[in-house]
């Protein structure tokens, strides 16, 4: 979400509404939405909210942050089966905007947990084991990120 557009890390000091594009938090945020970065201010970063952090090449992304460790955290795409390290944090999204309709995006831990799960799993399973097998655990853990994980109540 909101992949290739450089943004400078000073600019997201106040509360900025961004455009959304691609896929990666589900019927969430459709396509076409702008989101709102708060920045963090007092309040630290929480297991399962939305927040946008810098990735390589100053690209900002907005994905579920689903595990902290010594490293920093770990942050998830809803509507996809992989975890990656986020680069610096710049904010929370706590809301969404489409078509003039506001969207409450609230924190889910349990969302967070189970998309590390899936993403431990898959990694774990890809490039082990007969591809017919790959493929059956493919689609049972794309049931789950389309199914539970992608309903606004998960």
């Amino acid at each position: 979400m909101l992949k290739h557009q450089p943004v400078d890390p000073a600019a997201c000091s106040n509360n900025r509404w961004l455009p959304a594009r691609g896929s990666c938090l589900g019927a969430q945020v459709p396509p076409g939405s702008r989101v709102l970065v708060e920045p963090f201010g007092d309040e630290p970063p929480r297991l399962g909210e939305l927040a946008a952090y810098l990735a390589p090449r100053r690209r900002l992304f907005v994905h579920r942050l689903c595990r902290r460790d010594a490293g920093g955290w770990w942050a998830s795409p809803d509507a996809r089966l992989y975890a990656e390290r986020t680069g610096p944090l710049i904010g929370r999204v706590r809301w969404a905007e489409n078509a003039g309709r506001r969207i409450h995006l609230p924190a889910r831990p349990a969302r967070a947990r189970l998309s590390w799960l899936v993403a431990r799993f898959y990694r774990r399973l890809a490039g082990r084991g007969p591809r017919g097998l790959r493929r059956l655990a493919y689609r049972l853990l794309r049931g789950l990120v389309d199914g539970p994980l992608s309903s606004p109540t998960a």
